[in-house]
């Protein structure tokens, strides 16, 4: 049997804001917005905002905006143990304990799910806990579970979390001792339910399910089927299923190709409310895709003109570095060859612009680590340099490199975020036939909106300031999409 939490702990977490979102709650908060559209979580019969305040990255210094979200008719909050390293959710118990004790809002009118599943860095280990890879783990068991529920109701500083989600459990098929297969992976989320149910029934939580990024793809290898997981009656508490959802990603309102119900249709038959999120960030086949548009004026001559400095500059430094070293006469011959940035990324400059989130990503695994490495090797190779010129040009030397690769860096994602502003702007130019005539931004979730049940189903939105707070809300407001304008968008060959 799995080891619960402690009397010591019961007790912190029960000083915490006594009550849960409940049925009349949840109404009479939508009473108190009657032009915002909501949401009902059939068996927790719950209604919710259907734009939901997403809380990935969200900080100290977001607090007031989530407090106006709640007061603007976004009554949603989705986060998890693992943002900001649990920081999101002292956050947002913050943000929720300074309404109540105004007498703003109460707890029976607002909905909190967090989600559990991660662990990065951790010095904890529970059973069933898998590597994955750098530094990050995995784990469903039920001893992780309660320590993580224990851990999340401190910082939420609630009695009760409404809904809590396994995240992610697919993860798990990817473990680095190859453990964990299909079937050991559906047996440890029926063993996580079942620890679930008893907390359901313990009044530490109000209903659970399962966040997964490849629950709408059947296709996919670690694909989690609803059917499945829903091969056992007890698991009445089975609430909620939450997966992406964009213009691009749509598996989730997809039939299969011979017929087989869509995701969005097996959650409507098993009365599942269903969080999607997403909206403005797609995974391609390209790669990752964001699906905003920037607000920089700068023009493509300017962008150019001031990479090709960086380089030109960049260049010179490494040049004048091994003249340096030449001259010199270091014993070790291949430090020149270290520090060849500009001539690596102007090789690769046509790959790097073509997706900014895979440049990123190639400099901060590839590049900046590497570089960091030989720098300060090559420090270290200067402390046997007699001359305290010859030392002091290489810390000098050091400095303005680190400094001027990174503003290179900078001016590759600069010229890769002006390219996507450009299709993005064809994009819209085609979405915007049969859509709402606006941003982007406004395009892609109202899609979202409109393509999605609307009686079952919110669109978390990341949410981190006052425009974009303002932007969620009248976006929530437009009319919904009628179906012959979705199938004719869905239809655009560039969403294809």
């Amino acid at each position: 049997m799995f080891k619960i939490c402690s009397h010591s702990q019961l007790r912190r977490i029960s000083s915490g804001i006594a009550g849960r979102a409940t049925p009349e709650g949840t109404r009479f908060y939508k009473s108190k917005f009657k032009d915002m559209p909501f949401a009902r979580n059939i068996k927790q019969d719950l209604y919710s905002s259907r734009v939901g305040f997403g809380s990935f990255r969200f900080k100290q210094s977001n607090q007031q905006v989530l407090e106006q979200a709640l007061l603007s008719g976004i009554n949603l909050i989705d986060t998890s143990a693992h943002f900001q390293m649990g920081a999101s959710e002292k956050t947002i118990g913050s943000a929720i304990s300074n309404l109540i004790e105004k007498n703003a809002i109460s707890r029976s009118e607002i909905v909190v799910c967090s989600k559990a599943g991660f662990i990065f860095d951790s010095n904890e280990s529970f059973p069933q806990m898998k590597f994955i890879k750098n530094n990050n783990y995995h784990c469903i068991h039920p001893e992780f579970l309660d320590a993580q529920l224990n851990q999340s109701l401190e910082r939420l500083n609630l009695q009760t979390l409404d809904i809590l989600l396994l995240n992610n459990p697919e993860r798990l098929l990817q473990a680095n001792d190859q453990s964990v297969t299909v079937d050991t992976l559906y047996q440890m989320i029926e063993k996580a339910f079942e620890y679930l149910e008893s907390q359901v029934e313990n009044g530490r939580i109000g209903g659970y399910g399962v966040a997964s990024n490849s629950i709408s793809i059947p296709t996919a290898l670690d694909h989690l089927s609803i059917t499945k997981l829903f091969k056992s009656s007890k698991f009445s508490n089975f609430t909620t299923v939450q997966y992406p959802f964009n213009l691009f990603e749509r598996h989730a309102i997809q039939q299969g190709f011979d017929g087989t119900p869509s995701l969005a249709e097996i959650c409507d038959e098993y009365q599942l409310f269903q969080m999607t999120q997403r909206p403005f960030l797609s995974i391609t086949r390209d790669g990752v895709r964001k699906l905003t548009t920037s607000s920089s004026n700068k023009s493509e001559q300017d962008i150019n003109e001031n990479a090709t400095k960086q380089f030109e500059l960049v260049t010179e430094m490494e040049l004048k570095l091994q003249a340096y070293l030449e001259e010199e006469d270091y014993d070790d011959m291949s430090l020149p060859a270290k520090f060849v940035v500009a001539q690596v990324l102007g090789e690769n400059i046509g790959r790097l612009v073509e997706n900014k989130m895979a440049a990123q990503l190639f400099f901060n695994r590839d590049i900046k680590p590497v570089l960091n490495t030989d720098l300060n090797y090559l420090i270290k190779c200067s402390e046997t340099d007699d001359s305290r010129v010859g030392q002091e040009f290489i810390l000098d030397w050091v400095a303005n490199y680190r400094k001027e690769t990174l503003k290179l860096m900078d001016c590759i994602l600069e010229i890769a975020d002006w390219h996507l502003d450009r299709s993005n702007i064809q994009l819209n130019d085609n979405v915007s036939l049969n859509a709402y005539k606006a941003s982007l931004a406004t395009n892609s979730l109202g899609i979202c909106l409109s393509a999605s049940n609307p009686d079952t189903t919110s669109v978390l939105v990341g949410i981190r300031s006052q425009t974009q707070l303002d932007h969620a809300i009248q976006t929530a407001k437009l009319p919904l999409l009628d179906e012959d304008q979705i199938e004719r968008l869905f239809d655009n060959p560039m969403l294809m």
